[in-house]
């Protein structure tokens, strides 16, 4: 009778541990889903579109318009899409496949596209990842000219960034961070503050940007990741997807501007090298 008793009691303390265990794991996948579809902001639409530059060249004896995607611009999509295909917690394997279970009932739709070759804006929902700088991504190019992005490099719009710069020479604006060079446009990031003022951020090495903001009359998130070649713009982007639980902590839900600063080797990258962070900011 002890040995039948002893065993109903290993069984009983197994399955209490066990449904323990799965309670837990079952909370903090929820708490952790629910962090990360706030701070990318897809709680409503569980949405993400990542917009692609788009590297078709007009040419006389070609079509008129096209499509083409670069190798860099192709591991950016890749590295949005695996983030939003795995639970986003840091757990043991032992219990990982559990809470990746618990995750794929409520898993993210990711869409890739490619940016139109004649400009105007995607008719999306859900939040936006815009991959590469104005000069070949159309729908950055229309959100310049609207005035959302905050960070741009000043071969995006030269004219403006000089004029701005030649205002604001004897008016105080922002400060320069990091090391600076001469004036190379690749070079130089403009982050327009609040109040008006100009922050640049030159480095000797290649510039990024990761940029976020918030469209709060169309309950969007917006992401811009960009570099002055593909390969940093794929580092940007990857830098996104493997910090963005420390970018939550430091900004919040806030909008941020990060610039980083990535060495340029005569060959572009092809694996990931974790970058500088010349200047995290709170427009």
């Amino acid at each position: 009778m002890s040995f039948l008793v002893d065993v109903a009691s290993n069984i009983v303390a197994n399955a209490a541990f066990w449904l323990l265990l799965g309670a837990v794991v079952w909370l903090a996948g929820k708490a952790g889903q629910a962090r990360f579809t706030r701070w990318f902001g897809t709680g409503a639409s569980g949405r993400v579109v990542v917009v692609l530059s788009n590297m078709w060249k007009r040419s006389p004896t070609g079509r008129p318009e096209g499509y083409a995607i670069g190798l860099h611009e192709s591991l950016a999509a890749q590295s949005v899409n695996a983030l939003l295909g795995s639970a986003p917690l840091r757990l043991p394997d032992i219990v990982r496949g559990l809470v990746d279970a618990l995750w794929s009932r409520s898993r993210l739709e990711c869409v890739v596209e490619v940016s139109p070759p004649t400009g105007g804006e995607l008719e999306a929902t859900g939040t936006l990842v815009v991959v590469g700088a104005a000069t070949r991504n159309s729908v950055r190019r229309r959100h310049l000219e609207q005035g959302l992005p905050r960070a741009t490099f000043v071969a995006e719009h030269p004219r403006e960034n000089g004029r701005d710069a030649d205002r604001g020479a004897g008016h105080g604006t922002g400060p320069t961070t990091g090391p600076t060079t001469g004036h190379g446009t690749g070079q130089e990031v403009v982050v327009r503050r609040g109040g008006g003022d100009l922050q640049r951020i030159r480095s000797q090495h290649g510039v990024a940007v990761v940029e976020k903001i918030v469209l709060r009359d169309r309950g969007q998130s917006v992401f811009y990741c960009f570099g002055s070649r593909g390969d940093t713009t794929w580092l940007a982007t990857e830098y996104l997807v493997r910090h963005w639980r420390q970018l939550a902590r430091e900004f919040g839900d806030d909008p941020f501007v990060v610039c980083l600063g990535i060495p340029l080797p005569q060959e572009y990258h092809t694996e990931y090298h974790e970058p500088m962070v010349l200047a995290s900011i709170r427009p």
